[in-house]
Order: structure tokens, then C-alpha cells, then sequence
């Protein structure tokens, strides 16, 4: 990653008001999230690695009662609408010119096209499926901002409320329009137990740098215990963008077990500086955006020059970690090339700063 900035003629920029243990758990979360993606280890991985974003957005919410509704809403609208408008389009370009036609599976090209305005997750997304995640993370948002409102900030209130609708929106398939169902349902949840465990457990987010490793190390081995026992005995049941969770009792058992997981080894990585993983987090939103459709073409790649099938490369561990590694390096250089000449496409009027 450092050559790839140096070729690049990035200077790197030192964030120091940046917490980093947080942009370590988004650059482990994203990195989760490319593994996933490729297929390898997938079954397990899906069982936290959207709570676990959905949860960190929550975490980073504060002050809430306080916030004129107009500017909160109004910045997340420009901060996830306008990547998501941008990416969705570029990405419906490339499929419907040239990837749609080196590919089984397809749609009307009508229909994918319409889907970037009118969101319905599932195979509309076919020309980057994981565009779903930040039209439901945006509903998200929204929910708990009202929700907060709605209370009067009532922690206990707070809970019951997103407990229920949660256990009422997670039966019903539909409506999957907007990613609705997904938002009002695990989606909030996840946001909402955020929200409220930095408002009544955590507070100043720094404290938590001072755990002691001890503590980090039961954390860390009952989250793995907790994601087995919940792969165990809710297996593949686990998929939010279908708004697929199995055993309620379980998806919050493994929810929050990988949530543990990730924030622990995080705050054990956070004994030392990690700039690759820094930048990662940093960037987690465009590489995102971006590293769906360049997996696509990374296993075809590694398939060809392995004289391998696909789905055989996706799922073997070695040609799965030299694929993520791939992808990541691409998604990264698009990162610094959409920051330093494109800032425009995150909602954004200046250059943004790419490390930690």
C-alpha cells in the first residue's frame, strides 16, 4: 500500500484528531467484506459483517436530541446519496456496455437502470449488489434520528421500540422497496444498540483505548465462540440483504459476538501503527462502492491463470486471500484517485485526507 502512494505521488497526511482503533474496525470490516463477497469463508462472515458497520455508524452518532433535523438530514442525504447516485451510475454504465454481455446472468437493461432510482434489492443490483448497503444504511439513519426524537432520547424507550419493530419488520418479506425492510429491521437494530451503548455505557470513545488486554482477549475468543455457535446452529441462515435472518436470538448472538470480535482485536492491533489498515477504514465507503465490480474481473483473471473453474478459485483459501489482496490494491488506488481528483463523487467540495 505505501509503494502503491508513493507511485501514485501521495503525500501521506496525518489525521491526529482521527480515533484509530475505529478506522482499524472499518478496515477490518471491509476487509471481511471483500472476503465474503469473493465467497471464501462466507457462511460465518455474513453472520456480523453488516451488523457490524451498522452498528459502528450507531456508535459514532452522538448528541442526537440536539441536532436540527434538517442539517443531520440533509448531511447524511449528501454524504450517502450522492456516492451512492455516482457509483450506482458508473457501475450501470460498465455493466450494461460491456460486463452484462460476458455474463450468464442478466436483467433488462430497463430495469437495472430504473433500479438506481427506485432501489429493490436483489437482482436489480446485478450491476453492483452491494449498492443495497447505503440506501439501507441511509433509511437507517433516518429511523434512529426520529426514533431519538420520537423518545426524548429514552435509552430504555429506544430499545424497546427498535426490538419490536425489529421483531416485526424481520417477518415480512416485503417491503423490499428503498431496502425498507432491511433499515426498519436489522439494519436500525444494529444502529440503535450503537447509538445507544456510546450514549449510556462508553461516552468518550478514547476510553476504550485503555482496555486492558486481558479483557481484549476474552473478548476476543468469546466472539469466536459466539459466531460458532451461531453458525452452528443457525447456518446460512444469516443473508441482510434479504433481509434473511434465521433464528432472531441467534442473529443477535452472532451479531454481536463478531461486533466484539472485530473491536477487540481492533483495540489489540491499536498497540501499533497499522497505516494500511488506517487507510482502509478511511476509505471504507469507496472501496465499498468499487471493489464488487473489480472482483468480478480479479476471478475470472486468477481462474484463467490458475486453469481453474471460477467458483473453485472464489472458495479455495489461497486463491481466495491472493484475490482479496487484488482487489483490495485496485479498490485502494481508486480510492486515492476518487479523493485527490473526484472528491466531488462522496459529496464532498475538497480533497479529503487518505490516512491516519
Amino acid at each position: 500500500m505505501n509503494l502503491i502512494l508513493k507511485l501514485l505521488g501521495r503525500r501521506i497526511n496525518i489525521i491526529r484528531n482521527r480515533i484509530r482503533y475505529i478506522d482499524y474496525v472499518k478496515g477490518l470490516g471491509i476487509l471481511l467484506v471483500i472476503l465474503g463477497h469473493i465467497g471464501y469463508g462466507s457462511d460465518y462472515i455474513y453472520i456480523f459483517h453488516m451488523p457490524l458497520f451498522f452498528f459502528i455508524s450507531g456508535l459514532l452518532l452522538s448528541n442526537l436530541e440536539t441536532k436540527d433535523a434538517i442539517q443531520f438530514l440533509s448531511s447524511k442525504i449528501k454524504g450517502i446519496l450522492v456516492p451512492y447516485l455516482v457509483f450506482s451510475i458508473i457501475s450501470f454504465i460498465w455493466w450494461a456496455m460491456i460486463e452484462r454481455h460476458l455474463r450468464d446472468q442478466s436483467i433488462p437493461v430497463m430495469k437495472a437502470l430504473l433500479n438506481i432510482f427506485i432501489p429493490y434489492v436483489g437482482a436489480s443490483f446485478i450491476y453492483n449488489v452491494v449498492l443495497w448497503f447505503l440506501v439501507a444504511i441511509l433509511f437507517s439513519y433516518f429511523f434512529v434520528f426520529f426514533l431519538v426524537k420520537i423518545t426524548n432520547n429514552h435509552g430504555f424507550i429506544m430499545g424497546l421500540t427498535s426490538i419490536f419493530v425489529f421483531l416485526l419488520i424481520s417477518q415480512i418479506n416485503e417491503p423490499k422497496i428503498f431496502e425498507l425492510s432491511i433499515a426498519f429491521s436489522g439494519g436500525q437494530l444494529c444502529m440503535t444498540a450503537g447509538y445507544i451503548i456510546r450514549k449510556y455505557k462508553i461516552g468518550d470513545l478514547k476510553e476504550l483505548e485503555n482496555t486492558k488486554n486481558i479483557y481484549l482477549l476474552i473478548g476476543f475468543l468469546s466472539g469466536l465462540f459466539g459466531i460458532w455457535i451461531a453458525h452452528y446452529f443457525n447456518h446460512d441462515a444469516v443473508n441482510m440483504m434479504n433481509n434473511s435472518y434465521g433464528n432472531l436470538l441467534l442473529f443477535i448472538l452472532g451479531a454481536a459476538a463478531g461486533i466484539v470480535l472485530i473491536f477487540s482485536l481492533a483495540l489489540i492491533l491499536n498497540r501499533i501503527n497499522l497505516p494500511v489498515l488506517s487507510f482502509l477504514g478511511i476509505n471504507s465507503l469507496v472501496i465499498m462502492a468499487v471493489h464488487d465490480p473489480i472482483k468480478r474481473i480479479v476471478i475470472v483473471v486468477i481462474a484463467k491463470l490458475l486453469r481453474q473453474e471460477n467458483e473453485v478459485v472464489r472458495h479455495e483459501m489461497f486463491p481466495a486471500l491472493l484475490i482479496l489482496i487484488l482487489v483490495t490494491i485496485v479498490s485502494s488506488v481508486a480510492a486515492i484517485i476518487i479523493n485527490k481528483y473526484f472528491p466531488f463523487f462522496l459529496g464532498k467540495g475538497k480533497k479529503r485526507k487518505l490516512i491516519n
